[in-house]
């Protein structure tokens, strides 16, 4: 092959193959108040939580950016550590597969907490 063959091989390869993954950090932020263990992230110290959303997927795109959003955010207080994940999905009907599981369906929308 010659070099400019070479060189176009090589940029193609880097325009085509996914993200190497990074490291992120995240911040437990430290709370004055308790959390209420409710399912619902409506205590003000969410909104200002650090948080990440930079996912990448694994399937079926191993390191392509994620299709539906999804967002981890930590608090800790003086006895413990907790963690929110807001996980986004854009497919999901109400009375699914969570109604089968015995889960409560009148609760869940397309973005739902945990």
């Amino acid at each position: 092959m010659t070099k400019t063959a070479l060189t176009l091989l090589a940029a193609n390869c880097l325009v085509t193959m996914p993200a190497v993954a990074q490291r992120t950090t995240i911040r437990a932020t430290a709370i004055p108040t308790a959390v209420t263990l409710d399912g619902k992230l409506d205590e003000p110290f969410w909104a200002t939580a650090d948080s990440i959303d930079d996912f990448r997927q694994r399937e079926p795109l191993e390191g392509f950016a994620a299709t539906e959003r999804t967002v981890v955010k930590v608090v800790h207080d003086g006895n413990a550590l907790y963690i929110a994940v807001r996980c986004c999905d854009s497919s999901m009907r109400v009375g699914g597969p969570a109604s089968s599981a015995g889960m409560p369906t009148s609760r869940l929308t397309t973005m739902s907490e945990f």
